[in-house]
């Protein structure tokens, strides 16, 4: 999934101050990483050291809303 224009735009400026998120977007487009879920991945890759330590983010609003995962 790739990023709004307005996404992209938002979030250029604030990798300014943040080195991985800079890291992040300077090889979005010759990497896999996608603009979904995906950063997370990066994040826990680059700096957790270990991808498997992702969290996918049920806790996220958005997606408990959306009805994709129900929490009993």
């Amino acid at each position: 999934m790739d990023p709004l224009v307005r996404e992209w735009r938002l979030t250029k400026p604030l990798a300014d101050s943040d080195p991985l998120l800079s890291r992040f977007l300077n090889g979005y487009r010759e990497n896999f990483w996608d603009w979904g879920d995906d950063p997370s991945f990066f994040a826990a890759e680059h700096r957790l050291g270990d991808v498997r330590r992702a969290s996918w983010g049920v806790c996220r609003a958005d997606v408990r809303k959306a009805g994709i995962v129900k929490l009993t």
